[in-house]
């Protein structure tokens, strides 16, 4: 399921998280055979990672919010609708401040935001200036 991510204090989109498959954390590469690129076209996916052999993991844990994900577990990607680095600032700026809102109305300190984005956001992707859903 993707995610839509708006700034609080003006309502901008910023961008948007979904779901992108498998990913070897540890080598930084995704287990989809068409590469990244192809993440959210194919589904085609290698069994293992194709650089170190890890399998997915079989447990299912939400890691992504406490830490950064170890070997082949899922992966998001992150398209961005405005220049990364303005919105990295400002979290890192408000780190107990909320200052994002998702499409659901849940609102993300900056720590928050950017602990979902560093531990879940293996991929990200520039459409800067587009409107997307």
């Amino acid at each position: 399921m993707s995610t839509n991510f708006y700034r609080l204090k003006t309502g901008d989109h910023i961008g948007k998280r979904s779901g992108a498959g498998q990913y070897c954390w540890d080598c930084n590469s995704t287990l989809n055979q068409g590469g990244i690129k192809q993440v959210h076209i194919r589904a085609d996916s290698f069994e293992s990672c194709p650089f170190c052999g890890k399998f997915p993991a079989i447990d299912i844990i939400e890691a992504y919010k406490t830490r950064r994900p170890k070997g082949v577990y899922y992966a998001c990607s992150f398209i961005w609708a405005v220049l990364p680095y303005d919105i990295i600032n400002l979290c890192n700026t408000k780190l107990t401040s909320s200052v994002i809102k998702d499409e659901y109305n849940a609102k993300y300190t900056g720590k928050e935001w950017l602990d979902m984005y560093n531990y879940s956001c293996a991929m990200n992707f520039m459409n800067i200036g587009e409107i997307f859903c």
